[in-house]
């Protein structure tokens, strides 16, 4: 791999320890990566240097490169000098996970700890979070838990110190990257591509969890009405499950991505370097990287309604309903429902629109409109509503439902008759900060077809489980 002189002095500040430093002894830690990797066994002491001698902010990454810091018998034990304090407190702190590692930030007094970072190869859906950013030597192998698989000329998956995101505790990330950079790459083409890819087994993630990791793709690319910004030659994609889910947009540029488990399960991330040309650049790391990837829980939402009510009770406060077209005397309007709710949920009701007749044709309004509303006020960039709805009727695709915002159609429910009487979930990611009002509209398009019902339907629209996070 190449590097330049920023490069350069990044691997100046790494100390590789093959010694099992004593606790009469500890290991001076100078480096901005510390990693230690002994030949033996025992307890490794470190200690950090005296914050008044060094700049505020500063921080220091001490690593267990030998996978074995979760034994009690050869964990890493790091010190402060004096009555420094770690974290507001003068004990010694200890890394106790295989693999694992923390950065000691420099207050100009005392030490504050950036994070616990470590490699496992699932965690428990009920809770916590995993932070991964690929501290190493350079060449080091991945982490615990993560694989490299290739096919054609494909780039084995290595840790790299040729590029990371900036953000970033330490001074390398996880890539597949040619070596020597002005050299052409393996043969590859079309019909024959190289592929290189990295895979995360997660185990079982909750739904509401959220995976979120930074990318780049610095490869050759080409200009032209045939090339788009994801590459013709050189692509990144991201798998879930085996599933195509996106792909880097940008040549050269990091970026981040968040993927929001949609529903309990196993799961597993795969980034797929796919490659069909043997073109280099010399300016560029000609590789493809991944950095500080973290499994986080799902945030508490600022407004959440599971809708709990007696059937047809009145509509919780913010939310209203209007209609256009003269309805039947029994349709309910927008109430709460205990004829059906959202299976998922905690609680055996919702709100719906429907109504109790016997099922015959023509009992809605041409071109009527029912719509309840809610007033959800100021709503960041990024805030996420997410909802379960469902419709119930013999014809659906006459009976549109919709969810308006700020009357303007974002999401429809499905039209397919196999879908009628199914609860879905959805969700829609507010674009920038501003007042908004959310709808759920049901029109009735044609007199005849909008009005057919059935007495083994519910009739109607409902709602349930809505939230914003």
């Amino acid at each position: 791999m190449s590097h330049n002189a920023s490069d350069a002095q990044k691997l100046i500040s790494v100390d590789s320890i093959t010694a099992t430093p004593g606790s009469g002894s500890p290991w001076s830690v100078t480096k901005g990566l510390t990693s230690s990797n002994p030949s033996g066994g025992g307890i490794r002491y470190f200690m950090l240097q005296d914050p008044t001698t060094i700049p505020a902010g500063m921080s220091f990454e001490i690593k267990d490169s030998a996978g074995t810091a979760g034994g009690g018998t050869t964990k890493i034990i790091v010190q402060a000098p004096g009555s420094v304090t770690i974290d507001g407190s003068t004990d010694d702190d200890e890394i106790t996970k295989n693999w694992g590692s923390k950065t000691y930030v420099s207050t100009g007094t005392g030490y504050v700890v950036r994070g616990d970072q470590r490699a496992i190869s699932a965690i428990a859906s009920g809770g916590g979070s995993l932070l991964v950013d690929f501290g190493g030597l350079d060449g080091a192998a991945l982490p615990t838990g993560w694989s490299s698989t290739t096919s054609g000329t494909g780039i084995d998956w290595l840790i790299s110190t040729d590029t990371f995101h900036a953000d970033g505790s330490n001074v390398s990330s996880a890539g597949s990257d040619h070596d020597p950079d002005s050299t052409s790459l393996g043969s590859a083409t079309t019909t024959s591509p190289a592929i290189s890819t990295l895979t995360y087994n997660a185990g079982t993630l909750a739904a509401g969890k959220v995976v979120t990791f930074r990318w780049l793709r610095d490869t050759y690319d080409a200009s032209g009405s045939v090339y788009n910004t994801t590459g013709n030659h050189s692509k990144l994609h991201l798998h879930v499950n085996g599933v195509l889910t996106t792909t880097h947009s940008s040549r050269g540029n990091w970026q981040t991505y968040s993927y929001t488990v949609p529903s309990t399960g196993t799961y597993a991330f795969s980034w797929e370097w796919y490659r069909v040309s043997v073109n280099s650049i010399s300016t560029s790391n000609n590789g493809c990287f991944i950095d500080e990837f973290e499994i986080l829980d799902a945030p508490a939402p600022s407004y959440s309604n599971s809708f709990d009510g007696a059937e047809e009770a009145a509509l919780p406060t913010g939310w209203t309903a209007t209609t256009t077209g003269t309805w039947p005397a029994d349709s309910s309007g927008w109430l709460h429902s205990t004829d059906t709710y959202y299976p998922g949920g905690a609680s055996v009701s919702c709100l719906g629109d429907h109504y109790d007749g016997a099922g015959t044709s023509g009992e809605f309004p041409a071109d009527g409109t029912s719509t309840l509303s809610y007033a959800a006020g100021t709503l960041n960039a990024g805030d996420v509503v997410s909802w379960a709805w469902m419709k119930d009727f013999p014809t659906t695709s006459y009976k549109p439902l919709t969810m308006r915002v700020n009357g303007v159609v974002e999401k429809t429910f499905s039209t397919s008759q196999s879908n009628s009487g199914v609860w879905m979930t959805d969700t829609y990611t507010i674009p920038t900060t501003g007042v908004y009002t959310i709808e759920f509209h049901l029109h009735a398009t044609n007199h005849y077809f909008g009005g057919t019902t059935g007495p083994t339907h519910l009739n109607g629209c409902f709602v349930d489980e809505f939230s914003i996070t």
